[in-house]
């Protein structure tokens, strides 16, 4: 019999047959070889960078951008972001030192020493505000924080509570006093990191209590050797146009409300020896409303400094009369124009009136072109005859207007 040759096509057949049951025999074999995918995988979440600029972000939680009393200055922050400034930016340079940030500091910050040479180390990224924080730290952006300087020593147990926290001076110093007194800081990083480091530590810093991680910066002011008040923020005749922000006192809201918003203020931080005027040039003309807030200032042990909002103001009379420990501003540096030329007078003024009553005081915001006419004029301030002094060392001692 003879022996059958397949076609060629039956071998292709054939062939192609093969190669399918191998390629299905090769998926079968992948599936159970294979491993199995992760359940959870990883992800890694990097910082994000610090912004760039010359300006600092806002750290304010639901303040108006207009805060400002005056129409033509504002500070380097959102609460003052609108006014109108001349000559500012002119020296507005780069920080000269790392970014400032740290764990929270104690709240009972020791007593400051001597200004030791600048101890601001670099500070990084912290996780947004829990649900848990107070109202003026609730923001959903990164936050700041500062290392505190070590060698802290404790606070006097005894005195009222400005007299435990004040800087130490020589009050036997006969030259007349200037006291100096930086508000409306710890909104922008930029300015407060200047002020704490390029100031003298006899000039006094007062912080806005809208800042944010507001008791981190108390204890690096205080760790470089400041004297610390707190901003408090007050009703000005022309609002709504200037709001003092959300925890202002207001003359419209009942007695109650607005007690509750100064004992919000109290709170928000501490060893601070008192509150700075803000704004108010409609609330500090009332005596019905100041004298509470006066009396609770007295029964805290702390010190009230009338930032003469208007020729008006009760509010140092006031506190002399209920026996609260009071000082009173001579002048606003940079009221109506933040200029060299307009600051320079007013630092000029102030000279005058330190010759003529033995005492002045000055209050400054942290516009870059006031650092820096300060720190000029305080260079030699001493060899012209004047004792720079904390605030504290004028206390009760100018005459009342």
């Amino acid at each position: 019999m003879a022996t059958r040759v397949p076609s060629a096509g039956v071998l292709v057949l054939c062939i192609a047959w093969l190669v399918v049951l191998l390629g299905l025999g090769g998926v079968v074999g992948y599936a159970f070889l294979a491993p199995a995918p992760l359940d959870n995988p990883s992800v890694v979440r990097t910082p994000l960078p610090e912004p760039n600029g010359s300006r600092d972000s806002p750290e304010t939680v639901g303040m108006n951008p207009a805060q400002s009393e005056t129409a033509d200055a504002g500070v380097e922050n959102a609460a003052m972001e609108s006014a109108t400034r001349t000559d500012v930016t002119s020296t507005d340079e780069p920080a000269k030192g790392p970014d400032q940030s740290s764990p929270e500091a104690p709240e009972n910050a020791a007593a400051a020493p001597p200004r030791a040479p600048a101890q601001i180390e670099t500070i990084g990224q912290e996780a947004p505000a829990t649900s848990g924080d107070t109202a003026g730290d609730n923001a959903q952006a990164p936050q700041q924080s500062a290392t505190l300087p070590s060698a802290q020593p404790s606070a006097p147990d005894s005195g009222s509570t400005w007299e435990r926290y004040a800087l130490p001076f020589d009050l036997a110093d006969t030259r007349p006093r200037i006291a100096v007194v930086i508000s409306g800081l710890g909104l922008s990083q930029k300015a407060t990191e200047s002020a704490i480091r390029d100031m003298p530590s006899q000039v006094t810093l007062s912080f806005t209590p809208y800042a944010k991680k507001l008791q981190t910066w108390i204890a690096v002011a205080r760790g470089q050797g400041h004297e610390v008040m707190l901003d408090l923020p007050m009703e000005p005749a022309t609002f709504p146009k200037d709001d003092p922000g959300p925890h202002a006192l207001i003359t419209s809201l009942p007695p109650d409300e607005n007690m509750r918003r100064l004992n919000w203020i109290l709170d928000r931080g501490s060893a601070y020896v008192g509150l700075a005027g803000s704004m108010g040039s409609r609330f500090a003309v009332s005596r019905e409303q100041m004298r509470p807030i006066l009396a609770t200032l007295k029964s805290r042990g702390l010190v009230y400094l009338d930032n003469r909002p208007t020729e008006r103001s009760v509010a140092a009379n006031l506190a002399g009369e209920i026996g609260l420990p009071r000082a009173v501003n001579n002048r606003l540096l940079d009221e109506l124009q933040a200029s060299r030329v307009a600051i320079d007078a007013r630092l000029a003024q102030i000279e005058r009136i330190a010759l003529t009553e033995g005492y002045a005081v000055a209050m400054a915001r942290p516009f870059p072109v006031t650092l820096e006419r300060l720190a000029e004029w305080l260079r030699d301030l001493d060899e012209r005859g004047f004792a720079l002094a904390p605030l504290t060392a004028v206390v009760n001692r100018q005459p009342l207007y």
